[in-house]
């Protein structure tokens, strides 16, 4: 591994640099995005209050609205850029840098520093001289999102403010929840809200749906302990109590971040900076592209169900009314049957009696009634044999 501070290579087994003497491996610190808990009420509320006490009142007086300045001069020289960045927040926070490091870095150079999903860390080393500075890291994979940058080092900024004002809990955790609190506190909610993002699987949703099956999935992305919703929640809170309506910050917002903002969907932002709105151009280009792959996927799909629905629908109907068919129809041959079988007794009842004036009246009635049954059989088993075939067809539908 090699030394935060002059780079030299040095041993992962070392505690300090050989050649500066700065701190090789400093307190541990969770991950930014780590474990997310829903939060008690009483607590937020408590903490709330407490940052409201201790923080400076110029400082709470009112938000951070990023201008395009802060945003899109990044992408010219990403590390000039994240010291501008520092510079304004600085500033916001009023208070000076005294030599503070700020810097990006690789999570495989220092391991001290960064796990797997860091995305930065503040701490403090000694210099050459023995004088104690603090160091800012950003974790170098969110380098390319100017968004996610401003977000970390807000974060991160956060925790040398309140180091400075000797303001902290014990508790790692809930130390990493107060800091959240104060950059809610502090007006820079709005940077933290624009490092979120939201996005689903629309895609994949359309697929499983041509095949019947129901799919969604989604991921959200934010820095900081509070779940992004929460986190959203507690900002308009902060922006509530400074009589500061939702139309006048949602202009600010990117559209992946307001996801996490309660709002209406019609509320238009009051103001807004032309990035944003290009961002909210594309955003809707993009929403319609997805409109139209999701038609041209899934109307053909619904029109063959519909198709679908209806045959099963009228096949089902067909097998209903089939099924009371041959139900009359064996009715009236059982009917026909003991008639039949009535009037066969009655006949040999007369002819032992020799009564040939009954019995020859009852020979033409039971005649055609047997013929009459003899031609109901058959239709019967056509019948039924037509059921049983709508029935094997509505089957192998299903």
């Amino acid at each position: 591994m090699f030394c935060p501070q002059c780079g030299k290579q040095v041993s992962e087994t070392d505690r300090y640099c050989g050649s500066c003497g700065s701190s090789l491996h400093p307190q541990a610190k969770p991950s930014i995005g780590g474990q997310r808990k829903s939060i008690p009420a009483a607590w937020v509320e408590d903490k709330t209050k407490l940052l409201k006490e201790r923080l400076p009142k110029d400082v709470q007086e009112s938000p951070f609205y990023p201008d395009d300045l802060f945003y899109l001069q990044y992408y010219a020289d990403p590390l000039a850029a994240l010291h501008y960045k520092a510079q304004v927040i600085f500033s916001l926070l009023k208070i000076q840098p005294r030599g503070c490091v700020i810097d990006f870095c690789e999570e495989k150079e220092f391991r001290g520093y960064f796990s797997a999903d860091t995305a930065g860390v503040y701490t403090t080393f000694r210099d050459e001289d023995g004088q104690e500075k603090e160091l800012i890291l950003i974790n170098s994979k969110h380098k390319d999102n100017t968004f996610e940058v401003g977000a970390i080092l807000a974060h991160e900024m956060m925790h040398l403010y309140l180091s400075r004002l000797n303001l902290r809990v014990q508790e790692t955790q809930e130390n990493e929840l107060l800091t959240d609190l104060a950059t809610i506190n502090t007006g820079l909610s709005i940077l933290i809200l624009n490092g979120m993002s939201y996005s689903s699987a629309w895609w994949l949703t359309i697929i499983m749906a041509v095949f019947g099956w129901f799919y969604w999935s989604s991921e959200e992305l934010a820095f900081g302990y509070f779940k992004p919703g929460e986190y959203g929640r507690h900002a308009v809170s902060y922006f509530n109590d400074k009589r500061i309506q939702v139309e006048d910050i949602i202009g600010y917002l990117t559209p992946a971040s307001r996801h996490f903002v309660p709002h209406r969907p019609s509320v238009k932002g009051r103001a807004s900076t032309p990035f944003i709105q290009l961002l909210e151009k594309r955003h809707r280009r993009s929403n319609v592209i997805k409109g139209g792959i999701a038609a041209a996927v899934l109307i053909p799909v619904l029109a063959w169900v519909t198709v679908s629905v209806k045959k099963d629908h009228d096949l089902e109907e067909q097998i209903k009314g089939c099924k009371a068919e041959v139900l009359l129809l064996g009715t009236k041959i059982d009917g026909d049957t003991t008639k039949l079988k009535h009037l066969d007794e009655e006949l040999t009842k007369y002819r032992d009696s020799e009564d040939v004036e009954r019995y020859n009246s009852l020979v033409d009635p039971y005649n055609s009634l047997l013929k009459e049954v003899k031609a109901e059989i058959p239709q019967y088993e056509a019948k039924r044999a037509v059921c049983n075939g709508l029935i094997d067809q509505h089957n192998k539908q299903k």
